[in-house]
């Protein structure tokens, strides 16, 4: 167990002394009073010798010493923000820091119930990564998510508003399922299904940093200062065992559960757990119909078909790595979500099954010449429509962008631009509903498919390559891979 010093209130303390400190005395006063837009008092002090203020804000008792460094202890330049970044959260508490590690930095519950239409945000991080995220676009031009959020369950059991366009499905029971999305109209490869804003953003490093049961403290403090209709939508998400305990623990069980990886934005090295409670109705699948990609500037999770869909089918997405043997598929289903796969592609004969792990150490081993741009690759461009080939055999369409890719930068590292050209525009159709449209290799693809003459990759082979490699060799040249 982590040595942890816990500050329920340290952040309206620090705040007030934050800004009294930069001269802006008449703000900290407001905060006090209530009349700031920062309601911080909301929780009970779980800790005795420290009092947090009252509930409408009046007034804020003695804090106790946290040490000679300040209010925040080792940590407190981290408290200090802009005040743009103060205003927009209307609960920036309870907050705890690990003691035992030099310079730790501080953890608190950061919420905006307004976000998004009064849709809500919370977010369980840093106050400087809290600050980065105030900046964004979904938070300094509201406009950019109004609209974004649709309530498919209310919806689905009352209808929507008339002016409000028609939602291309619905919520149904399904055998050994639960519940899960259906198609109420064909959707096209392209169309976008469905687009919702997180519901809570939790810092990996806060598993670093802090022990479990805090951890668990973090999650249900977020979550319990959501909007009421929001939070119950949350709560009613599955927590995979379905056992009975406590509040704390059922929070987190469905955040490990639905929970989505989201990649930081802001130049740090950890991530975020996202979870989407309107996406997390949609059921797996080994070879799903859509695919999701998230939006940084807009918070929103994106899903879109990548494959017509009839009437009546069930919308899927997949919860895993797809270039994966059957195998490897049940043991992280089970092991992750306590479920045996009943996709198609899991419960074909084992005939078939076998077939199609072989496709699948072929293309493991396709993508290893194919990301090799040494001189001694043995990468072509008839190596890379065998990938495109397989992909298309193993019908994965969420992420045949990728076989698009290795297709267009052979051709184009051959000498064959028209060709190339093709590979790219597929690679971008694609990738876009998979990754999204500001993705690195998309726009890698569309200064391909808008000149590849001067693309990295033209001619990449012939110039390159001096003679064809063993593929003994390029164990050797591993050092000198990358794009030149």
């Amino acid at each position: 167990m982590k040595s942890l010093t816990t500050h329920p209130a340290s952040t309206a303390y620090s705040l007030v002394a934050a800004l009294t400190a930069l001269g802006h005395a008449a703000h900290a006063h407001d905060l006090l009073s209530g009349q700031f837009p920062l309601g911080i008092c909301q929780k009970a002090s779980p800790s005795p010798e420290l009092q947090i203020c009252s509930q409408d804000g009046t007034a804020i008792s003695s804090i106790g010493s946290h040490g000679s460094s300040g209010p925040l202890g080792k940590n407190t330049s981290d408290a200090v923000a802009p005040l743009s970044h103060i205003s927009i959260w209307s609960q920036a508490t309870p907050c705890y820091q690990n003691a035992s590690r030099e310079a730790s930095p501080e953890f608190c519950v950061f919420t905006s119930p307004t976000f998004a239409d009064s849709h809500g945000i919370t977010l369980v991080t840093t106050s400087k990564r809290a600050a980065h995220f105030s900046q964004k676009p979904a938070f300094v031009q509201p406009d950019t998510v109004r609209g974004t959020n649709r309530d498919i369950v209310f919806e689905t059991e009352h209808g929507r508003d008339a002016d409000l366009p028609a939602l291309k499905y619905r919520i149904e029971a399904m055998p050994a399922k639960g519940y899960g999305v259906v198609a109420t109209q064909p959707i096209l490869r392209g169309d976008l299904i469905m687009s919702t804003t997180a519901s809570i953003l939790f810092d990996y490093q806060v598993y670093d940093e802090l022990s479990e049961d805090v951890s668990r403290k973090l999650q249900a403090a977020g979550i319990d200062s959501l909007p009421e209709l929001h939070r119950a939508r949350y709560m009613n998400l599955s927590t995979h065992d379905g056992a009975e305990s406590t509040h704390e623990a059922t929070v987190s069980k469905i955040l490990n559960t639905n929970a989505f990886d989201i990649d930081s934005d802001d130049d740090g090295p950890y991530g975020f757990f996202a979870v989407f409670p309107e996406i997390s109705r949609f059921n797996h699948d080994c070879r799903p119909n859509s695919d999701y990609y998230f939006d940084h500037d807009t918070l929103t999770q994106y899903v879109h078909a990548v494959r017509p869909i009839a009437a009546g089918e069930e919308i899927t997405v997949s919860y895993i790595d797809l270039i994966q043997t059957r195998k490897q598929r049940l043991r992280k289903l089970k092991s992750s979500w306590g479920f045996p796969c009943s996709c198609s592609l899991c419960t074909q004969s084992d005939a078939l099954s076998k077939a199609s792990d072989a496709r699948i150490a072929q293309i493991h081993e396709l993508r290893v010449d194919l990301q090799d741009y040494t001189e001694s690759s043995r990468a072509t461009p008839e190596m890379a429509e065998l990938l495109v080939s397989l992909y298309q055999q193993e019908r994965m369409d969420a992420m045949i962008y990728e076989a698009y890719s290795y297709a267009a930068i052979e051709w184009n590292g051959a000498g064959e631009p028209w060709t190339a050209i093709k590979y790219a525009r597929l690679a971008i159709e694609y990738g876009m509903l998979s990754v999204g449209s500001w993705d690195a290799e998309v726009d890698d693809m569309r200064q391909m498919a808008t000149d590849p003459w001067t693309h990295w990759s033209w001619l990449l082979r012939k110039t390159k390559r001096m003679q064809w490699g063993k593929k003994g060799d390029q164990q050797n040249a591993k050092s000198g891979q990358g794009k030149p």
